[in-house]
């Protein structure tokens, strides 16, 4: 209970953080600051938004919910001051990640549960999830086609081959930029040394949350690689541990 404790201190002040700075960065003839988005996140923003009114009674924080994309699609509009999502921006249709300034406040681990009445008493990743690579050659990818060719190098080519249509996590496996990792949900084909990382049919909804815990926590663990000294890379099993 007290690590919690503490988590929720961390998550708070971190908010409040936000709060402070877009307050130093307002608009002199208004202290307004409106915070839409995630519902999971809205208790934490109004708690933190108290907290900021107690020793600023002046400010004016309006918090309210509508869901992770309003967040997102709001503050990318200017809308508002502060979106608040559970899901990376690069991951929802319409909103540019680039443009918008990412403040992490708050981790949240998530985990299959299973009924005990289904009668199953083991699970593996494997079952969940499947984690695959390319087999072609970057040679081998084309200027114009009907699908988007994956390399380990940022952007994409062209390639008239199918290997997967969804979402999917990819990473570079090695390479100058080894270790990067985007979201895709499209028909794609990939480099054989590009891994992607895919849910099982009962498991897709997982696969967000898998990207935003990669993105805060594995890329710095692998960035640059973790074989090879003139090229580096990484190998399935730093995906698989």
């Amino acid at each position: 209970m007290r690590k919690n404790f503490k988590f929720k201190i961390a998550a708070v002040c971190g908010l409040l953080a936000i709060l402070i700075g877009l307050t130093g960065c307002a608009n002199n003839n208004s202290n307004k600051i409106t915070v839409v988005g995630s519902s999971a996140m809205q208790l934490l923003a109004e708690q933190a938004g108290n907290d900021y009114r107690l020793s600023h009674p002046d400010s004016n924080i309006v918090v309210q919910g509508g869901g992770s994309g309003t967040g997102l699609s709001q503050v990318q509009a200017g809308a508002v001051e502060i979106g608040t999502s559970d899901v990376f921006a690069e991951t929802q249709k319409g909103i540019d990640a680039k443009k918008l300034q990412n403040h992490l406040v708050a981790v949240v681990g998530i985990v299959p549960i299973v009924n005990k009445s289904a009668g199953v008493s083991n699970l593996s990743k494997q079952q969940l999830s499947d984690i695959f690579t390319g087999k072609k050659d970057v040679n081998q990818a084309l200027d114009t086609g009907k699908y988007k060719f994956f390399s380990c190098a940022p952007g994409y080519k062209y390639s008239n081959d199918k290997l997967y249509t969804g979402k999917a996590i990819l990473i570079s496996g090695n390479g100058s930029y080894t270790g990067r990792t985007i979201f895709v949900n499209d028909s794609f084909d990939l480099y054989q040394r590009t891994y992607a990382c895919v849910m099982k049919p009962n498991s897709k909804n997982m696969l967000e949350y898998i990207f935003y815990t990669l993105k805060t926590f594995f890329v710095k663990r692998v960035s640059g690689g973790t074989h090879g000294s003139a090229i580096p890379y990484i190998v399935l099993s730093d995906l698989t541990d």
